[in-house]
């Protein structure tokens, strides 16, 4: 994994979630409550911002994922996460914020069982300060195929790290993921994600192809996240290739206040020749529900 250096003013992330608050506070000229889900959007903001350098930086413009390795699975609509992220390498901090949000709902294939899940959307901004460009924004799009059922996996075709103001810049990665839940003798083992992507990079340098798959503009990606003991649970997942989004990485997940969680991971860089290939990082994200979020809950 390329390990850039970044930087971004504290306030940054403090303003945004400022904005939605008031926003929300004066709704139709009249005062009310924020919601509880925005309450948490502003909380990580302010750990963000306050505790970790408050940086922005390399959204690698990740969809639904286990740690960087994106999954089979799509966010239902009206439903999404948003996250900070800080990675820490030779007294160097790089970091990032996104935002993913499911716009299509589930569809059935008639009488199956099975449903086509829909669709996931998100940005991310990646800043590099005295970088050419200074702040990039990425895109990701993820299509569910179908939705786990029985024996079959989740699957899902998507496209992530997509510069679309800076195409010179932009990894353009294309991939195929499946993910499926493990069990024996009805214990839960965890879910287990492989994929296939292939890269279209607009530089020569942003994507160096590594085994499995030495050759040619391919990517294999995988892991396994682990199932959660109490507020904990663990996953590791890996990304082939040189680039922006690749490297091999291990995480812890705690559960902090519910649908809010803070991860503590180590990242494994693919290319060794780098002078800091490896770097500890840092997340917080949480999941929200649109409609809960904003629109008006009915009262007793």
């Amino acid at each position: 994994m390329k390990w850039p250096r970044l930087a971004w003013p504290m306030w940054t992330n403090v303003a945004v979630c400022g904005t939605i608050n008031r926003t929300l506070a004066h709704r139709r000229g009249k005062r009310r409550e924020m919601p509880p889900h925005l309450y948490k959007a502003g909380f990580l903001a302010l750990v963000s911002a306050l505790c970790w350098g408050g940086t922005l930086a390399p959204a690698a413009a990740y969809p639904t994922s286990l740690i960087f390795a994106p999954t089979g699975e799509v966010a239902p609509r009206g439903k999404g996460n948003m996250s900070f992220y800080n990675a820490f390498y030779g007294g160097n901090v790089d970091s990032w914020t996104g935002l993913n949000v499911g716009i299509l709902p589930a569809m059935p294939l008639g009488d199956t069982g099975y449903r086509l899940p829909g669709l996931e959307v998100g940005l991310d901004l990646w800043a590099t300060p005295g970088g050419e460009p200074p702040v990039k924004p990425l895109g990701n799009l993820k299509l569910g195929l179908i939705e786990e059922a029985s024996w079959w996996p989740s699957c899902a075709v998507g496209f992530m790290s997509w510069g679309f103001l800076h195409p010179n810049k932009s990894l353009n990665f294309a991939y195929l993921a499946t993910t499926k839940t493990l069990t024996w003798g009805g214990r839960d083992l965890g879910r287990t994600t492989l994929g296939l992507a292939r890269v279209t990079p607009g530089g020569a340098d942003l994507f160096v192809p590594t085994w499995p798959l030495p050759t040619g503009q391919q990517a294999f990606f995988g892991g396994h996240e682990f199932p959660p003991v109490g507020p904990f649970s663990f996953a590791i997942d890996t990304v082939g290739g040189v680039s922006e989004i690749s490297g091999t990485c291990l995480v812890m997940n705690v559960e902090i206040v519910p649908d809010t969680f803070l991860s503590l991971g180590y990242a494994i860089a693919h290319d060794r020749s780098l002078a800091y290939p490896d770097a500890y990082f840092i997340q917080t994200y949480t999941n929200f529900d649109i409609a809960k979020a904003f629109l008006p809950q009915a009262t007793e």
